[in-house]
């Protein structure tokens, strides 16, 4: 089983020649730390095809998907042609998730992110969950014509922001931008002076340093989200 915190304990081991993550509480482990996070959320630096590299490449870009609380409630089986991903039961929220539907949306999520890598890598995935075999979400890949979507050019894109709501409304121009999203849709806002590409069921705000966050949704929801055109607080 892997999971995203396994990706980091990784690269660092593979980078400073260590097994644990004990140099972290230096100045120089911070560092290290850091430059393993700048790794994992970045997309592939060479090509795969068939090599056995790549389904472990799906695996990390399946671990950049959104979570319920950024619990990262999930687990990796690779396997022969296909990677299954397991709920890790240890990381429930029963306080708020009782019925642990957001940690199945955090898994579809992680299945949407895998697909869309497994696409543009020219594998087709077929997803299939089977509730008998541990709730698990299988998918098998084939090969196929690759395709990098709007969608996978997003993945290391995404963010999120906890900032509070200054109850300003949005300008027009603002509100044009998301009726045009809809229409065409991909969220698409002005971050930092370049385009930003966000899933469908994203909603973007606007915080008073005129920057676009974005709360992302689960994937592959409807875009016929409610919206709520009000600014938000910088952090």
């Amino acid at each position: 089983m892997v999971t995203r915190r396994e990706f980091t304990l990784a690269a660092l081991a593979s980078a400073a020649g260590l097994a644990t993550l004990s140099a972290c509480s230096s100045g120089t482990g911070a560092m290290k730390y850091d430059a393993a996070v700048q790794d994992i959320w970045r997309h592939s630096k060479g090509e795969f095809g068939e090599k056995p590299l790549l389904p472990r490449e799906l695996v990390r870009y399946a671990t950049l998907a959104p979570s319920s609380h950024n619990t990262q409630c999930w687990k990796f089986r690779i396997e022969e042609a296909a990677v299954s991903i397991l709920p890790d039961l240890a990381r429930r929220c029963p306080a708020v998730d009782p019925d642990d539907h957001h940690l199945f949306v955090s898994l579809g999520c992680a299945a949407e992110n895998l697909i869309q890598a497994a696409l543009a890598h020219g594998l087709m995935g077929h997803a299939r969950f089977n509730a008998a075999s541990g709730n698990t979400l299988h998918i098998s890949l084939e090969s196929t014509h690759a395709v990098a979507s709007t969608l996978f050019q997003a993945i290391p894109e995404r963010q999120t922001t906890r900032g509070e709501y200054d109850g300003k409304p949005l300008s027009r121009q603002e509100l044009e931008l998301l009726d045009k999203a809809l229409r065409t849709g991909v969220w698409r806002g002005l971050h930092h002076g370049r385009d930003t590409h966000v899933y469908p069921g994203a909603t973007p705000r606007r915080t008073q340093r005129g920057t676009h966050r974005n709360v992302v949704h689960a994937g592959r929801h409807r875009l016929g989200c409610a919206l709520q055109p009000t600014r938000m607080r910088s952090p």
